[in-house]
């Protein structure tokens, strides 16, 4: 059964996704809601820290999947989405059979990203516009890696069905 990878910039859709395809029967994962899955660390040493307040520099810090906590959630025989935007997703690529990247413009990113009703990952106004500055680099990146392009900037209904085409084809 496949494992499948939904990724994208934070506010792109992952989460309303993710949720939409659970809600028509599949086993979803957001990983940043899973204790001991991912973990905030410090760039320089790898060690864990707790989300500063306000304003997090992303030069300092990366939010990282650790390795056997991923690997136990994969360890099914169902099909199964997993979606998140973490600093070392490239290292684990191989072990999903699609790869998905939710794309979106600028605009309907920093809409989004404002307009949550949740601030818990930092979404001030500093972090909101250097993410915005980030995502057609981050989308191309993605893309380049070899993940399939889903634009995300339509109803959540339409972008499950879009990934869950692409899959039935395989």
């Amino acid at each position: 059964m496949p494992k499948v990878f939904i990724t994208g910039q934070s506010g792109s859709g992952k989460t309303t996704v993710l949720t939409e395809l659970e809600r028509r029967g599949y086993t979803t994962y957001n990983t940043d809601d899973i204790l001991g899955v991912t973990r905030l660390e410090l760039q320089e040493t790898g060690k864990p820290v707790a989300w500063p307040k306000g304003y997090v520099d992303w030069t300092k810090y990366t939010w990282n999947w650790q390795d056997s906590e991923l690997r136990k959630l994969l360890d099914q025989e169902s099909t199964l989405f997993v979606g998140a935007v973490v600093g070392n997703q490239a290292n684990y690529y191989h072990l999903f059979d699609y790869l998905f990247v939710l794309t979106i413009d600028d605009n309907e990113l920093r809409k989004r990203r404002l307009n949550r009703n949740e601030h818990r990952y930092n979404d001030g106004h500093k972090n909101v516009e250097e993410s915005v500055t980030r995502n057609r680099e981050n989308t191309a990146a993605f893309i380049a890696a070899g993940a399939i392009p889903i634009a995300a900037n339509r109803p959540v209904s339409e972008v499950a069905d879009e990934i869950l085409t692409i899959i039935s084809k395989g």
